[in-house]
């Protein structure tokens, strides 16, 4: 269930922003640039969030951190040409590329959302117990 959790962030991040990435090049009418700006980066964290739907809501501050450690690590390791290209590949090798890149995020992600999980089922345990 974790995995599912982390690909559908992942594809959802990815697939998102290369089709952010080529709207825009087509309404300027010239070639991808190559490098980052702050606005978007500030947008790739923006609809990697949004597109979390469900564990956004469940968990805001866990998927805000995700999104941006895994915006920064992509953004700070190539150029917006680069995840551009990789962005047109097939999701598997897409994640081959991108995923060496934000393991550190996806693994911190994982384990808090696990420390989460369980502590929402702690919670409940104790409450069972209270009332008896």
């Amino acid at each position: 269930m974790k995995k599912q959790h982390f690909f559908i962030l992942f594809l959802i991040l990815v697939s998102g922003f290369g089709i952010y990435s080529g709207i825009k090049s087509l309404i300027k009418g010239k070639e991808v640039e190559t490098e980052w700006t702050q606005t978007e980066r500030d947008n790739q964290v923006r609809d990697c969030i949004f597109s979390t739907k469900e564990m956004g809501e469940k968990y805001p501050e866990i998927v805000e951190d995700y999104c941006e450690c895994s915006t920064d690590k992509v953004t700070s390791s190539m150029s917006k040409e680069e995840y551009d290209k990789i962005s047109s590949l097939p999701v598997d090798e897409q994640r081959s590329k991108i995923m060496p890149i934000i393991k550190d995020c996806f693994d911190n992600f994982n384990r808090r959302i696990n420390e989460a999980e369980l502590k929402k089922m702690e919670n409940a345990f104790n409450g069972l117990i209270k009332k008896k």
